[in-house]
């Protein structure tokens, strides 16, 4: 998103001048009552006070009303209304610099307000696969049409792959929805990086085909952060290699000056460059074999809530080795110790 235009100040030349005629109208009666008494000393003030009422409606009036416009407008936005536009020119800084903050606040609206959409055309779409999938098998089965053994045995299997993908898909869009509402809690602990990477190897026994192999090479590192949390990030990135290397696939972790750094690489095709910046985005992300480009994007807002970073590696483009990089601090931010 954009940065704001720089803020100025309300005080200024809206004041100065009336500030100097009130000082004139104060000093006028005393000198001159000092000379001509009294009266003429009255008459004076009379005639500084309404010179200062004059010049300050001259001056204030038109500025006031670019600020009174700049201000209908912010509430339209606040009202949803982003068409409204603060009517211009804006001769004083001090409105100039309200309209600068409204364009401001309306294109990081608009930016949300569109990223939203794409967001819930997504979900209406990845929805739509699941459902439609086993709605048709349902179908199938309640028409009597599945009388072959085989028949109703792959339609049930359909249906349960399907429902158990529209599971995984719900369970992802809730916990994006929480770490995005910070009503996402991660806890602290002592991690030993070597025994994670043994847990993660166990969790993909199973898992790896004919001639791939997960190769696994973690400094024995102690951190304080969320175990649970950094398995699945892990696990999110493993997930997606097994979908895309032709032989291997390596973990491996490094303390390096007061983080530990950790590469999830494989072997296969590289990322396309066209998508490489919207990589992390909702729906964007691998989406190879079942995958629902939510994994990414997911292990990219829990690394930030663990305080570090998750990245593509530089050289990560088509035909090269695919890398990506969880950093994280060997201590949560703050911890002073």
């Amino acid at each position: 998103m954009t940065s704001p235009p720089p803020e100025r100040g309300l005080a200024g030349p809206l004041l100065w001048r009336p500030l100097v005629l009130a000082a004139i109208a104060v000093c006028t009666p005393v000198v001159v009552g000092s000379f001509h008494g009294a009266t003429w000393a009255f008459a004076a003030a009379v005639a500084g006070f309404l010179l200062v009422a004059v010049s300050a409606w001259r001056t204030s009036a038109p500025a006031l009303r670019e600020v009174i416009a700049a201000g209908d407008a912010a509430r339209a936005l606040l009202d949803g209304r982003w068409h409204e536009e603060p009517a211009g020119p804006f001769h004083s800084r001090e409105a100039a610099s309200i309209a600068g903050l409204h364009s401001h606040a309306v294109r990081q609206a608009r930016e949300v307000d569109a990223r939203d959409r794409r967001f819930l055309m997504s979900i209406s779409h990845e929805l739509r696969t699941p459902l439609t999938a086993i709605t048709g098998h349902a179908q199938l089965l309640a028409d009597g049409l599945a009388d072959d053994p085989q028949v109703r045995e792959r339609s049930l299997a359909v249906i349960q792959q399907e429902a158990a993908r529209l599971e995984r898909l719900v369970g992802d869009i809730i916990d994006l929805a929480r770490i995005r509402s910070n009503r996402f809690a991660t806890t602290t602990e002592s991690v030993d990086l070597e025994r994670l990477g043994e847990h993660l190897a166990g969790i993909f026994a199973d898992r790896l085909g004919d001639g791939l192999e997960l190769r696994i090479d973690c400094e024995p590192v102690q951190i304080i952060s969320d175990g649970e949390r950094i398995v699945q990030v892990l696990r999110n990135l493993v997930g997606n290699a097994l979908r895309y290397a032709d032989s291997l696939i390596l973990v491996e972790a490094r303390r390096h000056q007061g983080h530990v750094v950790m590469r999830v690489c494989n072997d296969g095709e590289g990322i396309d460059p066209a998508i490489r910046d919207q990589l992390f985005e909702p729906f964007t992300g691998t989406k190879r074999e079942g995958g629902m480009g939510l994994g990414l994007t997911i292990s990219r807002e829990l690394a930030l809530a663990l305080g570090g970073q998750l990245e593509l590696a530089g050289d990560a483009g088509a035909g090269a080795e695919t890398c990506f990089v969880l950093t994280l601090p060997l201590e949560p931010p703050g911890s002073g110790r």
